[in-house]
């Protein structure tokens, strides 16, 4: 909330820097009353701190942990759910951040892949990636932020609306692609995983979804190929699903979740994680669990 747009007191101005007991007397060249004023240097008047705010809006990328990917035809893993939206807040609010491991491989060639770990910032939570179907029953993908492919001939997992979209069925003997957080899979063809998507604030591809187990598989945005013999691990730090493979020496793992917060202007404002310019922008980047004060 800003200032009064008319005669301010002492205790008006505290209150808007968050300074308890608002009676506390004011430093008129403290480096907080000046950023609020807008005067980096020289006198500043109270008619100067009139109609101010020390709110700012700063924008948030959540992607949970990717699934992983099946073997024997297996699907690939499903993308982390993927979400971003801007917050207008006043500076010292601690957000509690989770980042979410990926999916690790199923054990065996009937074991279907695992999803992938939850994400959260504050209160607002993403899902997992669901895991790619094996040999093993049930034989479709597994549900998650995207869901995961599913073996062949069977269906892939749902993705969560908002988060991330559906993983492939699986067709002849190919597994079918996990889901990414722009697109579905699609079936039939080579198997690739869904696309994800470009965070504006780094851009960085985010939450590909794995690619199925297949001769020529593909996967994009972090999630991992799929293949014949072998198959691609989803990125660390991407969100993206892990590759399925059509024989049973391995399948994919999920890449783990990342969380980025970006506002304009290269001054600190925030706390919490790593940081960094990106243009005219700075950057606080979460690769491990932590916590982002505003």
């Amino acid at each position: 909330m800003a200032t009064p747009n008319a005669q301010i007191a002492l205790s008006q101005v505290n209150d808007e820097l968050g300074v308890s007991p608002t009676s506390t007397a004011i430093n008129m060249g403290a480096t907080a009353v000046r950023a609020l004023a807008g005067i980096p240097s020289g006198a500043i008047a109270m008619s100067d701190l009139q109609q101010k705010t020390n709110e700012y809006t700063y924008t948030y990328l959540l992607v949970a942990g990717g699934g992983a990917g099946g073997e024997n035809q297996g699907g690939g893993g499903g993308a982390g759910g993927y979400i971003s939206a801007s917050i207008t807040a006043a500076p010292g609010i601690p957000y509690t951040v989770t980042v979410g491991g990926g999916g690790s491989p199923g054990t065996g060639f009937s074991g279907p892949g695992g999803n992938g770990g939850a994400g959260a910032f504050g209160n607002i939570p993403a899902t997992g990636g669901g895991g790619g179907a094996s040999d093993g029953n049930p034989r479709s993908g597994k549900p998650g932020g995207s869901g995961g492919g599913g073996r062949q001939g069977s269906g892939g997992g749902s993705g969560i609306s908002g988060q991330g979209n559906n993983g492939a069925q699986g067709n002849d003997a190919n597994g079918g692609g996990g889901g990414g957080a722009n697109t579905a899979a699609i079936p039939g063809g080579q198997s690739q995983g869904g696309a994800g998507k470009t965070f504006p604030g780094d851009t960085i591809g985010y939450a590909g979804g794995g690619g199925g187990g297949h001769s020529n598989s593909n996967a994009t945005q972090g999630g991992g190929a799929g293949g014949v013999t072998s198959a691609q691990s989803g990125i660390s730090n991407r969100g993206g699903g892990g590759g399925g493979e059509r024989q049973w020496n391995g399948s994919g793992q999920g890449g783990s979740g990342r969380v980025v917060v970006v506002y304009p202007g290269t001054a600190q404002k925030g706390t919490g994680g790593t940081e960094s310019i990106i243009g005219s922008t700075r950057a606080h980047t979460f690769n491990s669990s932590g916590t982002w004060t505003s």
